[in-house]
């Protein structure tokens, strides 16, 4: 998924909270909620039917995001790079089996545009969650064994 701006994100995450109210989104679909510069928040629903939840409900699990993703990125910038995804609890009755996305949009785009066509890195630069390693310190990288 492409990155957007942290500083665009927490702007979209404000007024969203700030509208209150609740948001539908239709079956096996996608639905922008706000987008800014080259920065969106996307509600992707997963289900074979459409499903609404409060915005407070969308707020709360873009701001995890927002928080815990491309750390280093946001933290040390330039790019202030962010993007990525939170899947809702199965057993949240009105948002069962959705996800909020948050990255790159297109803001000319329908509403309706999956977030996932857009390519990495994008326009914000790479998101990274960690920073290089410190001097004197050896790099440890995971390797997988077949």
């Amino acid at each position: 998924m492409d990155t957007g701006n942290w500083y665009n994100q927490k702007h979209i995450l404000e007024l969203l909270y700030g509208l209150g109210g609740s948001w539908p989104v239709e079956a096996s679909q996608c639905l922008r909620i706000g987008c800014t510069e080259s920065t969106g928040l996307y509600w992707c629903n997963d289900n074979a039917w459409g499903i609404r939840t409060k915005g407070w409900y969308l707020h709360s699990e873009a701001k995890r995001v927002l928080y815990q993703c491309c750390k280093y990125s946001v933290l040390q910038g330039p790019d202030y790079a962010v993007a990525g995804m939170a899947s809702f609890p199965d057993d949240s009755k009105e948002a069962s089996f959705s996800r909020v996305v948050l990255g790159y949009a297109d803001c000319h785009d329908p509403l309706d545009t999956d977030p996932l066509k857009y390519g990495y890195p994008g326009d914000e630069k790479a998101c990274k969650e960690t920073g290089p390693p410190k001097e004197g310190r050896a790099l440890v990288t995971r390797v997988a064994v077949l």
